[in-house]
């Protein structure tokens, strides 16, 4: 830092100028806003992974639920994968309570995912399972997070 002697006695310190002052703030804004939307995007996908696992979860505990019946020609055919039209009988309103249970339930109310399967065929029976959030924690609307299918069969 250099000082400038003045006839007064006074010395100045040499300090930043207004237009060095401006570029730099014209520098860091665009910076900041990039690093608040990654904050942004980071939190968005989160959820969103966060919604998909619970789906996965849901989806294989209801494709184990319907491999434990035995036999097999005793599960019903039917059932449909529509959420805005589910068959009855072949639909779950699923909610997982903090303790970390899974409930169900016919009517939405408040619960966040819709679970919906399919069995079709007779041996092996095609079973379809998905799962949907009833509000995406990206858009908002409901939006399928999780589809799967196997086949089970009474013989080996």
């Amino acid at each position: 830092m250099s000082t400038i002697n003045t006839d007064s006695g006074i010395s100045y310190g040499r300090g930043f100028t207004l237009i060095e002052t401006m570029i730099a703030t014209a520098i860091m804004v665009p910076a900041l806003v990039s690093v608040a939307s990654i904050f942004a995007y980071s939190s968005r996908t989160n959820l969103l992974t966060e919604q998909r696992t619970i789906a996965a979860l849901l989806g294989a505990s209801k494709i184990e639920d319907l491999r434990s019946v035995t036999p097999i020609r005793e599960l019903t055919p039917g059932g449909g994968l529509d959420a805005a039209n589910p068959t009855a009988g072949f639909f779950e309103y699923v909610e997982i309570t903090p303790s970390g249970t899974i409930t169900t339930g016919a009517t939405a109310g408040s619960s966040p995912y819709l679970r919906l399967w399919q069995v079709s065929g007779t041996d092996p029976r095609l079973i379809t399972v998905a799962v949907y959030a009833m509000r995406s924690g990206v858009t908002g609307n409901r939006v399928e997070l999780f589809r799967a299918a196997t086949s089970l069969t009474d013989g080996f």
